[in-house]
């Protein structure tokens, strides 16, 4: 089951980057790449934002439609679970079968 490791490595990129108190903001199939080796990188961390000084939330408009968590729209606040959301959906894509590719 690729998917799940593929899933599982999305995650503690996630995770990482959430360390050092960022939040990626755009996390979505065309910003996962998969390497020949089977690794997944994340990238375009363009509209990326450091969380605030204490580690709550970013305010902006910049976000990846579709795959972004509905209370950010309202509101306009982002934060971990933001990303977090984002994965979720790309997961969902992947146990629906939206992903051929992946076996």
């Amino acid at each position: 089951m690729e998917w799940i490791r593929i899933l599982y490595q999305l995650l503690l990129a996630i995770s990482a980057i959430h360390s050092k108190r960022v939040v990626h903001r755009e996390i979505n199939p065309e910003n996962i790449l998969i390497d020949s080796d089977g690794n997944v990188k994340l990238i375009d961390h363009g509209i990326a934002k450091i969380l605030d000084y204490h580690g709550d939330f970013v305010t902006t408009t910049a976000y990846t439609r579709f795959y972004g968590a509905p209370e950010a729209f309202v509101n306009g606040m982002y934060d971990k679970e933001f990303d977090i959301f984002s994965a979720g959906v790309v997961a969902y894509q992947i146990f629906s079968g939206f992903f051929r590719s992946i076996p």
